[in-house]
């Protein structure tokens, strides 16, 4: 005998829309998943950028303050300031050399969380240009 099934009740046609809901639901989580990493490398590309720029500031500032300090030294020497002034600049470029420091120390940190982000652990340099990223 031959078993062949009429009607169904619309079983199969549910189970193929069952799949197609299943593979829609799969295709949003990719989505999401992309979006994001995309967000978080440019979280991070803007921090970089952003602490590479404060470390700049901070050595040119820096250099200011070694003129300044020169300047009051020379000043100090022919006697047109006191002692204590000297030392309040001196305490001055100290205080900006730390903070140069500090934001060199961002700026590694930032670039750190590029590498691990890139997987780029084992390169000294590392791409930060945004063209491999699609906006969709």
């Amino acid at each position: 005998g031959i078993n062949m099934t009429l009607w169904d009740g619309k079983k199969r046609s549910r189970d193929i829309t069952r799949q197609k809901l299943i593979l829609r639901q799969m295709k949003f989580k990719n989505k999401e998943i992309e979006n994001k990493d995309t967000l978080e490398w440019l979280q991070a590309t803007q921090n970089f950028l952003s602490a590479k720029s404060k470390y700049t500031l901070a050595q040119s500032l820096e250099k200011l303050k070694g003129i300044q300090l020169k300047k009051k030294k020379f000043e100090y020497e022919n006697g047109i300031i006191q002692l204590p002034e000297l030392l309040d600049h001196q305490i001055a470029q100290n205080r900006e050399k730390l903070k140069t420091i500090q934001k060199d120390f961002s700026l590694k940190q930032a670039g750190l969380r590029l590498r691990h982000i890139s997987g780029q652990l084992l390169k000294d340099t590392f791409n930060v240009s945004l063209t491999e990223i699609s906006y969709e």
